[in-house]
């Protein structure tokens, strides 16, 4: 098996995962100087700083100009606030420091999606007694950073949405999984995805594929075959979906073993086991492409079927189909993670950044007590959002660190917005309507890990049909803060208090009624509630 400990102990020496030292970043910090306080000019700090980075003066009571004009802040600029090709100056008693220009990092971008994983089944997250083996995800978050509240959608699609545009399922219409065969909604074409947002990036030319699953499209959608293409993507080759569904009709029973996949929009059935051959086509993209490139990775594992991996990707013995489901989702996760320490083994640490997460939490049956399998993939309990969240690489100022910021599925596209160099707060439609992002970028977190966290609370949310309402089957929404989550499902209100350490909810406060409530809760419960409803209720459906 590739070990990611291996590759990484193969990486240039100079730091964790074979960082150069000192950082490229270290010249942020204010030069000493000589010169009398009384004569100097005040400095912008940091003063090369990149897109949505703090800045502040080294000197008390600064105004702030950007690109000429006031701005009215606050003494310092949060982060979130600037964007590529800012020039920043702050105001002393009149003398004013040297203009601070926002420059884009640049560097390649790899996104690596993993299907139905937990936080349940990954090592490193030390969230349930028994998880999946997964040595290499773990050797990536203690190399990396660990985003340890990072929130997806409770399914796929609506998570592939987000992902690719940075905005909310009430958006783009996209509020639970899009059914290859009974559905006939598509993410809109209007809508502009991290392959399109790449290619408005000022300066150089960056090339883009995805290899993997797709699941964002049905057959009644125009040019399915091809829509990964149509979404601004140069190449692409994969599923349509999951693997027990196809195009054309099957010859044999569809698995990881027999499947059908599509190259650049031409079908064909391949006899190999899924997972290799996703990591065979996403090392041949990081060894062709050319620089900068965006690379999205999206696997099929470990999503239905559990069709038991070649022997010498796992530790459970022979395999069969009569072995419990349970098992082989064990084995088909660590089939995974070796292949993920192939992949990762051809990746620069020095030129590319890696974002690797889940779609959705853990699929009911593949629960092990004593978590609860309710609460689990499909629904806004913790065990269906919460995911494993892990960046890597370049940008990653502080390998083996952790932040506790709340941040969501949606934010992969200011992130790579500001990797890029394109002003994301200034984005539109082709008629000139301005094109909301939900998502905040990652940038300030890469940076520092202690940055405060840019949300005071996280929203998610489920609905159906698919597309622009009204929504007949359901339309439920969750919130939560650090200290109480609400949740509006067809069940009814659910309330709760969230332990610190605790992994899941515990018990609904509202099971005696709201008169039951202490106090505090009941402010809590008011001011979720209202959130959830506004949330819900201002995100426009956009096509």
């Amino acid at each position: 098996m590739w070990m990611l400990l291996s590759w990484l102990a193969c990486a240039p020496q100079g730091g964790p995962g074979g960082r150069a030292a000192p950082s490229r970043h270290d010249s942020a910090a204010p030069t000493e100087v000589t010169v009398s306080p009384s004569l100097e000019a005040p400095r912008v700090v940091p003063h090369e700083p990149l897109p949505s980075q703090p800045l502040h003066c080294d000197a008390e009571g600064a105004s702030w100009r950007v690109n000429g004009a006031p701005w009215d802040g606050g003494e310092q600029v949060p982060a979130g606030v600037t964007q590529a090709g800012d020039r920043w100056t702050c105001t002393v008693d009149g003398r004013e420091s040297p203009q601070a220009v926002v420059r884009p990092p640049g560097g390649n971008v790899l996104v690596i999606l993993l299907d139905d994983i937990g936080l349940d089944k990954v090592g490193y997250a030390d969230a349930h007694p028994q998880p999946s083996p997964t040595p290499n995800i773990d050797q990536l978050a203690a190399e990396g950073m660990v985003f340890d509240a990072a929130y997806a959608y409770p399914s796929c699609s609506p998570t592939r949405a987000a992902i690719m545009t940075g905005r909310s399922g009430w958006r783009t219409g996209v509020g639970n999984g899009i059914h290859l065969d009974k559905d006939s909604y598509a993410l809109p074409e209007s809508e502009l995805t991290l392959a399109e947002l790449v290619r408005a990036a000022p300066g150089a030319a960056w090339s883009s594929s995805f290899v993997g699953k797709w699941h964002l499209a049905s057959r009644r959608s125009s040019r399915v075959l091809t829509n990964p293409l149509d979404q601004g993507f140069d190449h692409w080759e994969g599923s349509l979906t999951n693997l027990d569904l196809s195009w054309g009709d099957a010859p044999l029973q569809t698995t990881y073993d027999y499947w059908e996949k599509v190259v650049d929009g031409t079908p064909e059935w391949v006899e190999s086991y899924a997972t290799i051959d996703t990591t065979d086509d996403a090392i041949r993209r990081v060894q062709t492409l050319d620089e900068p490139w965006l690379l999205h990775v999206s696997y099929n594992a470990s999503h239905t079927p559990l069709t038991p991996p070649p022997e010498d990707l796992h530790d459970f013995g022979p395999l069969t189909y009569d072995t419990p489901q349970i098992e082989r989702f064990d084995a088909v996760t660590q089939a995974l993670d070796a292949q993920l320490g192939r992949l990762l083994a051809e990746v620069d640490p020095s030129t590319t950044t890696v974002l690797l997460l889940s779609d959705n939490g853990t699929t009911e049956n593949m629960i092990r007590e004593p978590w609860d399998p309710t609460r689990g993939k499909l629904t806004l309990y913790e065990g269906g959002t919460h995911v494993p969240f892990v960046a890597w690489g370049a940008l990653v100022e502080q390998p083996g660190s952790r932040s506790e910021a709340f941040v969501h599925v949606l934010d992969l596209f200011p992130t790579l917005a500001d990797i890029a160099g394109v002003r994301w707060h200034e984005l539109a439609f082709d008629d000139g309507r301005p094109r909301p992002i939900d998502g905040l970028s990652l940038l300030p977190y890469l940076l520092d890990p202690t940055t405060s966290s840019q949300r005071e609370t996280i929203v998610t949310s489920k609905f159906a049909p698919n597309g622009g309402g009204p929504y007949t089957a359901y339309d439920e929404v969750a919130i939560r803060s650090r200290d109480w989550k609400y949740m509006d499902t067809l069940e009814g209100e659910r309330f709760f208090r969230m332990e610190p350490g605790r992994f899941d909810e515990g018990d609904d406060l509202l099971v005696d009624g709201p008169e039951a409530l202490d106090a505090k809760a009941e402010a809590a419960l008011v001011w979720l509630r209202s959130a959830a409803n506004r949330a819900r209720d201002t995100t426009d459906y956009a096509h």
